[in-house]
């Protein structure tokens, strides 16, 4: 895998990463990262490399001449200076420079150590592809859904077109830690839950209690289905004590296949590395999962100190109701109340007293966007990462 410059900040994998000059590079394709105070000669690089700093180099007046002409010339993709030990302040040479030759130079604060810098970057970076196909299930999976797509291919892709089709991964998280029943019940619970949503539904036993799904469901379903799964995934923590890990990719076309399943299980490893306690991950989310785990490791006390969300958790606890469901779906529908009271089957008015009731509860104004949004980044961090 790789990243590019503008997908690192973009995709926000640190938030306080800042791009300085060389906007005409943030194209640049970063395939591996280096660290260097001292910059001895072009021997010291590869290419493809993202450069990281604490600046003490860049106090020599002659460094800075010849430096981002240099780093160019090794094929460096990036520079990254973490500001506020050796360095405030970019000095205006570097960047004049940069910005002449398209070179993209960043700041990062300092207190974020290259320990952390290399735990969140490695995986987005490491050429997983190639080990991946070598695992037995992996590939039990790619020889199901052949068959799938050779004797259910026209249904799954009819010539109206008209619906998303998906392949999913579902592993058990904490295997030894249930009893076989309780993941028996879970599990027909899922395969229930899919069969209802969805028009078709293929699904094959694979090696280490993991399961592959090929589905096919209306668009409008997309992407609640998944989010609901994900819901479920919570739910069944709280009531039998199993995680489970969903990755998923849609299927655009059968020759697609070889691409989308190892895209689904990159959302599977994404999981993993981050170690969720439970949840599902689309590829397209991976560095968002990636970010939410760096927030985690840096600021978990500031977000998750929540108190809206922990008397809604304790309510719901206390009188077996069901509001943080409930405001999960209202957030993920964008706050659309008739989306989500058609998810929950219940009455637009119904949802609107519901809404009400979690205001009374926890005090949140839902009007108030910064209060949405951290209720949401608590919410996911309560569902992926709280036992």
């Amino acid at each position: 895998m790789a990243c590019t410059i503008q997908e690192l900040i973009s995709q926000c994998v640190f938030p306080d990463l800042n791009l300085i000059a060389g906007q005409n590079g943030i194209g640049n394709v970063v395939t591996a990262i280096n660290y260097k105070d001292v910059f001895d000669g072009a021997e010291d690089f590869r290419p493809g490399e993202l450069l990281f700093t604490s600046g003490y180099g860049l106090r020599d007046e002659g460094t800075l001449s010849s430096l981002i002409t240099m780093l160019c010339q090794c094929d460096t993709r990036g520079l990254v200076v973490q500001t506020g030990r050796y360095v405030e302040h970019i000095p205006q040479k570097l960047i004049d420079e940069a910005d002449r030759l398209g070179f993209p130079l960043l700041t990062l604060p300092i207190r974020i150590p290259f320990s952390d810098i290399v735990q969140t970057l490695a995986p987005l970076l490491s050429p997983q592809g190639d080990q991946t196909w070598k695992t037995a299930a992996l590939k039990q999976a790619h020889v199901f859904l052949e068959e799938v797509l050779r004797s259910d291919g026209h249904m799954f892709f009819p010539q109206s077109g008209n619906q998303i089709v998906r392949i999913l991964l579902l592993e058990p998280g904490n295997y030894t830690s249930a009893a076989e029943e309780k993941w028996n019940e879970c599990f027909a619970q899922i395969l229930s839950f899919l069969q209802a949503n969805c028009y078709f539904c293929r699904w094959r036993k694979l090696s280490g209690n993991k399961h592959v799904f090929l589905v096919a469901h209306p668009p409008e379903h997309s992407p609640s289905v998944i989010y609901r799964l994900h819901l479920k995934f919570v739910a069944f923590f709280e009531s039998y004590g199993t995680n489970y890990f969903l990755g998923n990719e849609y299927l655009s076309a059968p020759e697609q296949l070889n691409s989308a399943l190892l895209r689904a299980e990159n959302g599977l490893t994404a999981l993993r590395e981050v170690k969720a306690k439970r949840g599902v991950c689309t590829y397209e989310s991976i560095r968002f999962i990636y970010m939410l785990s760096y927030l985690k490791q840096n600021s978990s006390s500031i977000i998750l100190e929540n108190q809206a969300l922990q008397q809604v958790l304790h309510y719901d606890k206390l009188n077996r109701t069901s509001y943080a469901d409930t405001l999960r779906i209202y957030l993920s529908t964008s706050c659309n109340i008739a989306k989500t009271s058609k998810i929950l089957f219940i009455h637009r008015h119904t949802m609107i007293k519901r809404l009400e009731k979690i205001t009374a509860i926890s005090g949140i104004k839902l009007e108030d966007y910064y209060a949405r949004i951290h209720m949401s980044i608590a919410l996911m961090f309560h569902d992926y990462f709280i036992y």
